[in-house]
Parts: structure tokens; C-alpha cells; sequence
């Protein structure tokens, strides 16, 4: 039986998440930096099905362009166009990267086919219902992924509010409670 590899990395602030499927495919969850670097870390990969960053803040993002340079299949950044620039770059006020970052969104769709689930695996992404467009944490995404008994969220920087929110929604809900039948 295939495994399901989740390499979750510290990168000082932001976050980096690589997963490679049970199915064969390459999904990245943000691409912070700091003393682990992403593209680094990826340096034999030439492939990203999925490249998710979480919420528009950069920390999240700030290895986006050497990681673009990659072939990458699938793109999502919930909310991006929401939010002002000086609210995306805040630590930094990197304007580059986050015309990049636009520029990517622009380029590439959300593919749902990108990172097939199937066979035990199943991957979801979960959006909150309201955004507060002075807080890119609100636009936090929450992705799941499963495989037989293996469960696994990953929520950005989403605060209680989203959490909160999220929990009142009996799909998500029921998705992330563990039921001993499986």
C-alpha cells in the first residue's frame, strides 16, 4: 500500500507543508522562510500539482518566486484580490513579492483534479465565511487530508472566529471528527 508523506517544516514564521499522495502527487501548503527555504528543500522536485498558500500574508509566501519557477499545476490563494498590498506585506512591505504573488493567481486556476484523492486518500480545502479585509488571517483556508485512519488539518493562521464558523458547518464538522468505524 502506498504512503501518504507530510514533511511539515519549521520556517521560523510562516509555515511550509510538503506532501507527496498515496496517489503520486505533490502538494505544498505555503511557502514561508527563514533557516529552511522551501525551494531549497524542493530542489528535486520540478513538479507541484497544488501550491496552496494558506492566507495573503507574506510570511506565508515570501519563498513564491524562486518556488514559480517550478511547473506548477494547480494554484489557490483564497481572497487575494481583497485585500491592499500593505496588508499583504506588512512585516516587509515586499511589494515585489506580492505582485508576484498576484500575478500567479492571475496565471493559475484552482485545478480540484489536480491532487486526485481516491484509493483511502482524500484532500479538502475549506474556506471561511467572512473576511475582515484589515486581517489576512481571517481569509486563513483549512486543508484536510486523510488517509485510512490518518487525519490531518492544517488552518494558516485562522483565529477562533473562523474556527468557530467552520465548526457550524456539518460537512467540515463531521470531517474532522474522528469516528472510530473507519
Amino acid at each position: 500500500m502506498p504512503n501518504l508523506k507530510i514533511s511539515v517544516l519549521d520556517v521560523g514564521h510562516g509555515d511550509f507543508i510538503y506532501a507527496e499522495t498515496p496517489l503520486g502527487h505533490r502538494l505544498v501548503i505555503d511557502c514561508g522562510t527563514g533557516d529552511v527555504i522551501p525551494s531549497n528543500f524542493l530542489s528535486q522536485v520540478s513538479i507541484i500539482d497544488e501550491l496552496q498558500i494558506s492566507h495573503p500574508h507574506e510570511d506565508h509566501f515570501s519563498d513564491i518566486m524562486a518556488l514559480a519557477k517550478k511547473t506548477i499545476r494547480s494554484f489557490r490563494c483564497f481572497s487575494l484580490n481583497g485585500f491592499a498590498d500593505e496588508k499583504i506585506a506588512y512585516r516587509t512591505g515586499d511589494k515585489q513579492k506580492v505582485a508576484f504573488l498576484r500575478a500567479l493567481k492571475a496565471r493559475l486556476s484552482p485545478d480540484n483534479a489536480a491532487v486526485t484523492v481516491g484509493n483511502g486518500f482524500q484532500h479538502t480545502v475549506w474556506y471561511p465565511s467572512k473576511i475582515d479585509y484589515d486581517d489576512p488571517n481571517t481569509a486563513s483556508s483549512v486543508t484536510t487530508l486523510s488517509y485510512g485512519r490518518f487525519k490531518m488539518l492544517f488552518g494558516g493562521d485562522l483565529p477562533k472566529a473562523g474556527w468557530d464558523a467552520l465548526l457550524l458547518n456539518p460537512q467540515f464538522a463531521s470531517t474532522i471528527i474522528w469516528n472510530d468505524d473507519m
